[in-house]
């Protein structure tokens, strides 16, 4: 799919939101007899964020569509509606429309800004979602919004926090074999490494896959293991982390014959 609407980028609102934010930006500076550094320091920093969520909303329309119809694949795409949504972005969230495509009446429908911008599940923008992912991988769903909301950038909920790993794991699983191929394909060994060593282990942990009453939980072994690469000193030079959650007898644990690469 090419791109459409570039023409909607323009300079004269760009320099928009720009007088705007120098505006903003003044106001502030005048206030610093009056006011805490602290108070400033984050009141700048909303008005640097609102600028951001402007532009991208702008940078985000380059990728919809808003034509009658258009043929694509031996199929003919007609549109449906164009409506408003709100798609969760490194800024935070931005509202604009875009417009919705089907091939047949009351079959799937198609939105090309979101296919465009390669969207995760419609919603979050793909470095928004690898934050959010990396947060949560480290973090409860309601520790990370408490953490993004410290951070004054996006602030997602912690239930879409707590959606998007699950929803992720589906597709993963799903094509679990093909996604660690790719993983592999990239791997690059140091060009200093003489010596590598594998390490498989188990750590026990509380999991709900049981539960009964609330509260109750079973103790389960999660797999773990690493890979890691040291030069000919024993100097330490990269480590790959591995684990998977608790599975009976580690089915799918284990890397078929000639999938290591």
């Amino acid at each position: 799919m090419s791109l459409s609407h570039a023409e909607t980028f323009t300079a004269r609102s760009t320099q928009q939101i720009l007088s705007q934010l120098s505006d903003s930006v003044k106001s502030i500076y005048q206030q610093t007899k009056d006011h805490p550094f602290a108070e400033l320091e984050i009141e700048l920093h909303k008005k640097f964020a609102e600028a951001e969520r402007q532009c991208m909303a702008k940078l985000l329309e380059q990728y919809d569509w808003d034509y009658p119809s258009f043929f694509s694949g031996e199929k003919t795409y007609k549109k449906i509606s164009r409506n408003k949504k709100t798609y969760m972005t490194l800024a935070g969230e931005v509202t604009l429309e875009r417009s919705l495509y089907r091939t047949r009446r009351n079959g799937p429908t198609y939105c090309p800004l979101e296919l465009n911008t390669g969207l995760i599940e419609g919603f979050w923008t793909p470095q928004a979602a690898k934050q959010a992912i990396h947060l949560v991988s480290l973090n409860t769903p309601a520790e990370a919004e408490q953490i993004f909301k410290e951070f004054g950038l996006m602030s997602p909920s912690k239930s879409s926090l707590d959606r998007l790993p699950k929803k992720l794991n589906e597709y993963w699983e799903a094509n679990r074999l093909n996604c660690e191929q790719k993983l592999l394909d990239v791997f690059e060994i140091p060009a200093e490494a003489f010596m590598c060593a594998v390490s498989l282990d188990g750590v026990m942990i509380s999991t709900r896959y049981a539960q009964v009453l609330p509260g109750d939980s079973r103790w389960c072994e999660a797999c773990c293991g690493t890979v890691s690469f040291f030069d000919k000193k024993g100097e330490l030079l990269l480590t790959r982390f591995l684990a998977r959650m608790p599975e009976h007898k580690k089915k799918n644990a284990q890397i078929p014959i000639g999938h290591a690469g």
